[in-house]
């Protein structure tokens, strides 16, 4: 009797332990299931916002890349014009057969620009460097061009001096700086070097708006300084000098903006400097003309270096 007990007393413990077993995996199993359509649902819904968040991005990324390609196509456009513009090596070559042109952009579009005239017996040529590079360079390098087209053709100015100054009243009066817009004034100018050549009295005349003149002759290179006003900017009372230049057959003058003379490089990161520019063209000034634009190229990309082109880069050479 005692044992028929204690196998009921198993058998009923053991029942209700596969009860209590039972129950827990069911309620266990409900709180799962519960988890699982949560989760599933928070999977969802994170699919949908992922889904909503790529869409938008793809459409971001639509907007920026025709934005991007239209600007680029913008730019392009603009530096079809400007070469349009500037005159070509070839055709310089027609009036200085020894001539070189190094132009480096430091963007697509440049704020330096060159031009030349013809004029009864005289050749201009002017090596200008607008405030600005990119497109503000480039809009105001258009405008510089438009100038000096006019003086020259329009008024027939010969003085190079003259010219600096007509430039400058016309900067000023095209851009309305002699007032103030909404209380900003533009200060918008440009530097330049203007030389005359006379073949006829083998003189060079030269008058230069902060920018200097390089001549090599009688085996040294001199620097011939300019006048310390920019053209246009709003400042007043100007006064701008001719320097006339006795030159021999064989002589070379260089013009340039401050681009290449204050690009950073070498192992101190160092401006290249006036000095160091003067050197190099002592070395090179007697070589055919493209030799020596392919030495101050090379000198400048080794000088550069990993380092960024801070500035539009204009330097011309030629014989005179």
């Amino acid at each position: 009797m005692e044992i028929y007990q204690q196998s009921w007393f198993v058998t009923v413990a053991t029942f209700i332990s596969i009860f209590i077993i039972y129950l827990l995996y069911q309620l266990f199993k409900k709180i799962t299931d519960k988890r699982q359509k949560l989760l599933e649902s928070k999977i969802r819904e994170s699919t949908a916002q992922l889904r909503e968040e790529k869409e938008k991005l793809e459409i971001q990324k639509f907007f920026v890349e025709t934005a991007k390609r239209n600007l680029t196509d913008s730019i392009r456009y603009a530096q079809r014009i400007q070469a349009a513009i500037i005159p070509t090596i070839n055709e310089l070559k027609t009036v200085f057969p020894e001539i070189f042109a190094l132009f480096q952009p430091r963007d697509v579009i440049s704020g330096d620009f060159y031009w030349y005239a013809k004029k009864d017996n005289l050749i201009y040529f002017a090596a200008v460097d607008c405030t600005g590079h990119g497109v503000p360079g480039a809009f105001m390098s258009l405008i510089g061009y438009a100038i000096l087209e006019q003086l020259i053709d329009a008024k027939g100015l010969q003085n190079p001096s003259q010219i600096l100054a007509e430039t400058d009243k016309l900067i000023i009066k095209w851009l309305k700086q002699e007032t103030v817009l909404e209380g900003l004034r533009s200060r918008d100018g440009m530097d330049m070097s203007l030389i005359c050549i006379d073949y006829e009295q083998k003189q060079l005349h030269f008058s230069g708006a902060k920018n200097p003149i390089f001549i090599a002759q009688n085996g040294q290179v001199e620097e011939i300084k300019a006048d310390k006003f920019a053209l246009g900017g709003g400042e007043m009372d100007k006064h701008f000098t001719d320097t006339t230049i006795p030159f021999s057959e064989g002589d070379y003058i260089y013009l340039t903006s401050d681009g290449y003379i204050d690009q950073f490089g070498g192992k101190e990161n160092k401006k290249f400097s006036k000095k160091r520019f003067v050197a190099e063209l002592s070395q090179i000034y007697t070589r055919p003309a493209e030799e020596q634009y392919r030495h101050l190229l090379d000198t400048m990309k080794a000088w550069k270096g990993t380092h960024k082109q801070i500035d539009d880069m204009m330097v011309i050479g030629i014989r005179l």
